[in-house]
């Protein structure tokens, strides 16, 4: 013969193709099959069609009031890009109740409703931000009782309407407590009087920001739906459990939840920010 017979160039390149193609969306199928916790929102993209709306850095602050106390960094710049797109994406919507939750505790769901009422109150809209989880009161600014009036006293008739919100130092923001845990939460939330509630105090708010229980461990926060003109999903990166993810949203979806979308939580990927702190203070490496 005039040329070699082994080995087959052309039987080699084909083959360096097919595993050039093959190996890294394999990995990436098996990574993502094999993966408990969220990392990514891409992940969140195959699990539900619901939208990302926004993307929330890691709060190395000692805070949790970042638009307050933060307001030229980066990570209050991701809840301005949130607070942006919800504008968006609900801009027929003149006064807006949004629900704020997650799927599990410690995914930075109360972290969340407050900086979103927070960035409200700064476009000058009167904002309120209601504590609804009624198991688990929320300390939002530094200074709290969980013995002082709020929600629970209310229900028993204890408090009225007036006596309920509590002005804070942003002229814009007030705020409902809790109030004290009661023995039994999901019968108060059920009563009509919630509604009633929410009703009236729409027609004296612009935008009213409700934090309330994780839907995967309490069924509190379903009684809250349709009070609700948008529900915010909290999910945390490398924390929030895929399948538990999963499985709230799916129930959503039976439901027919109107206007459901996510936001990311912790995102610690500086380089997946899109921009977001262009102009403002950066953490120094």
């Amino acid at each position: 013969g005039n040329k070699p017979v082994s080995p087959n160039k052309q039987l080699v390149y084909l083959v360096a193709l097919f595993l050039g193609i093959a190996l890294p969306f394999g990995f990436y199928t098996l990574k993502n099959a094999i993966a408990s916790k969220i990392d990514s929102q891409e992940m969140i993209e195959h699990i539900t069609a619901n939208p990302v709306v926004g993307k929330i850095m890691h709060n190395h602050h000692r805070t949790n009031n970042i638009i307050g106390e933060h307001p030229r960094s980066t990570i209050a710049e991701s809840f301005r890009a949130l607070r942006t797109n919800l504008q968006y994406q609900f801009k027929d919507m003149d006064k807006k109740v949004i629900l704020v939750t997650s799927s599990i505790e410690g995914e930075g769901k109360s972290f969340t409703a407050l900086n979103i009422a927070m960035s409200y109150a700064q476009l000058d809209h009167k904002t309120l931000l209601i504590d609804f989880d009624l198991r688990k009161p929320t300390n939002y600014f530094g200074k709290f009782d969980e013995t002082q009036k709020g929600l629970t006293t209310w229900y028993l008739n204890g408090t009225t309407e007036e006596e309920l919100i509590e002005k804070t130092a942003h002229e814009n923001l007030n705020l409902i407590h809790s109030g004290p845990v009661p023995p039994n939460p999901t019968e108060l939330l059920a009563l009509k009087k919630t509604g009633r509630l929410i009703n009236s105090l729409k027609s004296q708010y612009d935008c009213i920001v409700i934090d309330t229980s994780p839907l995967a461990q309490v069924s509190d926060g379903y009684l809250l739906l349709d009070y609700a003109d948008i529900k915010i999903i909290v999910a945390r990166y490398n924390y929030s459990l895929k399948k538990v993810f999963s499985l709230v949203m799916r129930d959503l979806k039976h439901k027919k939840a109107q206007n459901v979308c996510v936001v990311l939580n912790d995102n610690k990927v500086y380089s997946d920010q899109y921009g977001y702190g262009y102009g403002y203070n950066k953490k120094k490496k």
